[in-house]
């Protein structure tokens, strides 16, 4: 993925590998929250991802502003070596 190691970090009770840094082609901040264990085998994940956690950590680290806006969030497979599909049947967001 694009960006610089950073750390690992324990977002509700999952462990990723924090990288960020800037889209080469434009001026952009990227952070990427990668999962550090592949799930392998035919599983079905279903729950909820709390995302507000991931901006917490990233406001709370100074990588983002309370008052920046947010472009995109984007979930999947990693696609520069990894493999697999992602299916999303449903999504609610709710902003308070």
């Amino acid at each position: 993925p694009d960006g610089q190691y950073v750390e690992e970090v324990v977002i509700d009770g999952e462990t990723y590998v924090f990288l960020t840094g800037t889209v080469p082609h434009a001026d952009w901040a990227i952070q990427v929250f990668m999962k550090k264990h592949e799930v392998e085998g035919e599983h079905e994940l279903v729950g909820e991802t709390k995302f507000h956690l991931f901006l917490e950590y990233l406001v709370e680290n100074g990588y983002v502003n309370e008052s920046d806006y947010l472009s995109s969030f984007e979930v999947g497979n990693e696609i520069h070596w990894g493999s697999g599909e992602t299916i999303v049947n449903s999504y609610e967001i709710t902003a308070e």
